[in-house]
């Protein structure tokens, strides 16, 4: 009796231990799934980035967003650090510019070049100087439809809409 008691403890610690085990092993891998690929855009973002080709003008016509050419894949930009070696700065997806035009219509020197990175829900865009690679501003972002865009500074409250320009 006490033979077949001991038998079954072993049984029951041995499944123990297994499962144990095979919990461990799940809950420590730190692998992401195969499919998964850090640099390739999410539906989210490709929507967006479909639409940022060309020129987009607010409501007043007086600023323009325009949008040039977009990589296939999230660029990412090192920043060289002594002690930890490169370090992750930014990532972008393209270069855009935004302009100013005097009320009469004629083109001012006001015009500055971004590099623009579409997080990966598209809830937001984060412009950084492309001399310097330093974030300029962040944007929130909606997109009501194919036409139109609605940017929100991270310094304003208010919401500026942009037009397609044909």
């Amino acid at each position: 009796m006490m033979n077949n008691y001991i038998k079954a403890m072993k049984k029951i610690l041995m499944l123990w231990v297994a499962m144990v085990a095979i919990m461990m092993m799940a809950s420590c891998s730190k692998e992401k799934p195969s499919e998964y690929n850090e640099h390739a855009f999410t539906e989210q973002q490709q929507k967006v980035l479909d639409l940022f080709h060309g020129s987009w003008r607010n409501g007043t016509g007086d600023c323009f967003w325009d949008f040039h050419e977009q990589s296939d894949t999230n660029v990412v930009v090192y920043e060289d650090d002594y002690v930890n070696g490169p370090q992750q700065k930014y990532q972008y997806q393209g270069t855009a510019s935004y302009r100013i035009m005097k009320s009469n219509g004629v083109d001012t020197s006001s015009v500055s070049t971004y590099r623009y990175y579409v997080s990966r829900d598209a809830s937001y865009v984060n412009m950084y100087f492309i001399s310097s690679g330093s974030r300029a501003d962040k944007y929130d972002l909606q997109v009501p439809d194919a036409t139109h865009f609605k940017f929100r500074s991270s310094y304003s409250s208010i919401w500026l809409t942009y037009e397609k320009v044909q």
